[in-house]
């Protein structure tokens, strides 16, 4: 056994027993000692890592981009190490982290090969032909097409087969080919060459699937999900799509009686929007009728009907939003939201968002929900509302976080109250303590908030601080219930 094996095997038992999750380099000898390099993530952010499982020789494993730019990182590290001058040279300079980003991008793509074609060969330079051929465009038209990457005959067989495959290598003949694929019509790959035409079925545990999105711009992943999104040979977390369970989560919170028929409709007529590649905004509203006459000098107010997806998503081409009831019956097109500023809007977001932001959080007592969708893909759900938790539940929590750790010893239950605490509650903190625990006094109370932070993990993540949640009345139900709780709020990405 290798000392990276032994090395991960001790980590594995520490990250059973600490919540954590370790990664470890190869070794290196360092003068008379031999080194590890251990990267190790907390245990919110080993769970909300964006990556995919997959199955691999040694059963399931992540494949995502942090996974693979940990490994780069260590295996250079662990390079370094072996240098004779080991430990001189510290830190790492800008152009160097793009240099990790696409060397992970490299390993990621490579990872997807491996893990699909079960180690049939995989070839090594599909990063970069990619790049190359989505920022080709073929007669003025930018690369927008599905490629399916697979061992096997597609299910269904081929549309069209070529007689002569297509290499990957040859970017100007495989970009040429990607312009017959459009919509359901997607090209089939090997991850060499072009293999031929085939229509797009439910994708398989050994294929994995490339969308070009424009020039220079292409994702990939597996199944539904993305795994990585490249922008000009540079990867990124992928932009995550909204799911449907989290949409009627939120709609369930926000509306009172939601019917199933209505939920179904409006998501139908989402998805239809969100297949159109280009920035929308649609904004279900109790009152949308009055509000279509409220509005009418500022949108085209229409004989209400349950839109088709494809007349939702040509609807999106003029400015302003779609307003439906919640039922799925629209009441306006291009309709100009108004409403006041808002605390929580955000300069960094455009127009459309902030405005939405504005629109839905005017009238407190109204049933509002809008769908915000970015040029780039990205989808808003708005409110952005925090995990549900009943209020025993959360004056447990609040007590059990504003207590000292007997012995200084923080119990996994104890710091799992803090990152609860500070992460979907954080600015109700000092209201929170002034109101349950009127036992302490002011400076007990900024005591056992500085606790709380330095107990939670959360504040170590990039980005904490970022994520913002709206006030809402469903955020604290008074009835008890284990459905409810903090450990039940899914995703609010």
């Amino acid at each position: 056994m290798s000392l990276h094996d032994v090395v991960e095997e001790m980590a594995r038992a520490h990250d059973l027993e600490a919540g954590t999750y370790s990664l470890a380099s190869e070794g290196a000898r360092v003068s008379s000692y031999d080194v590890v390099f251990l990267l190790e993530f907390t245990e919110i952010a080993a769970a909300s890592r964006d990556g995919v499982m997959m199955l691999g020789p040694k059963g399931e494993t992540v494949v995502g981009l942090i996974k693979a730019a940990s490994h780069v990182l260590l295996d250079r590290l662990a390079s370094e190490a072996r240098k004779e001058d080991a430990g001189f040279r510290l830190g790492i300079k800008n152009g160097e982290i793009e240099q990790i980003l696409m060397a992970a991008g490299e390993t990621l793509i490579d990872d997807l090969q491996f893990y699909t074609r079960n180690d049939l060969g995989w070839n090594r330079r599909l990063f970069d032909s990619l790049n190359v051929i989505s920022s080709l465009r073929y007669e003025s038209a930018e690369a927008r097409a599905t490629v399916v990457v697979g061992v096997d005959e597609p299910v269904g067989g081929f549309l069209m087969k070529f007689r002569n495959p297509v290499p990957l290598s040859n970017s100007v003949w495989a970009r040429k080919t990607v312009q017959m694929a459009a919509g359901d019509c997607c090209v089939y790959s090997d991850g060499a060459s072009m293999l031929g035409m085939v229509r797009r079925v439910e994708h398989r545990r050994d294929e994995f699937w490339i969308r070009l999105k424009g020039q220079g711009k292409w994702e990939a992943g597996t199944g539904a999900l993305p795994v990585v999104d490249v922008r000009f040979g540079l990867p990124s977390r992928p932009i995550r799509r909204l799911e449907k369970k989290r949409f009627e989560a939120t709609f369930s919170r926000v509306f009172t009686n939601p019917t199933r028929n209505g939920i179904d409709q409006i998501w139908a007529l989402l998805e239809g929007v969100f297949a159109q590649g280009h920035g929308a905004l649609i904004v279900v509203d109790e009152a949308a009728s009055s509000e279509a006459g409220r509005l009418a000098s500022q949108a085209t107010p229409i004989e209400p009907v349950a839109l088709s997806a494809d007349v939702a998503a040509r609807a999106t081409a003029i400015d302003g939003a779609i307003l439906l009831d919640p039922d799925g019956v629209c009441h306006g097109v291009g309709v100009i939201l108004d409403g006041e500023s808002y605390l929580l809007g955000t300069a960094s977001r455009g127009a459309r968002f902030n405005s939405a932001l504005r629109y839905v959080q005017a009238r407190k007592g109204i049933g509002r929900l809008a769908v915000v969708v970015s040029e780039d893909g990205q989808v808003d759900l708005i409110p952005r509302l925090r995990p549900q938790i009943n209020l025993d539940e959360l004056t447990r929590l609040v007590f059990l976080a504003s207590e000292p750790p007997l012995d200084d010893v923080e119990t996994p239950e104890y710091r799992r109250a803090c990152e609860v605490l500070v992460r979907y509650h954080g600015e109700y903190l000092g209201f929170l303590l002034s109101e349950l625990r009127k036992d302490l006094d002011e400076e007990g109370r900024g005591k056992a908030i500085v606790r709380m932070f330095s107990a939670s993990s959360v504040v170590d993540e990039p980005g904490f601080g970022s994520e913002t949640f709206d006030p809402h009345r469903s955020d604290f139900p008074h009835a008890s219930s284990e459905d409810v709780g903090p450990a039940d709020g899914g995703d609010n990405t």
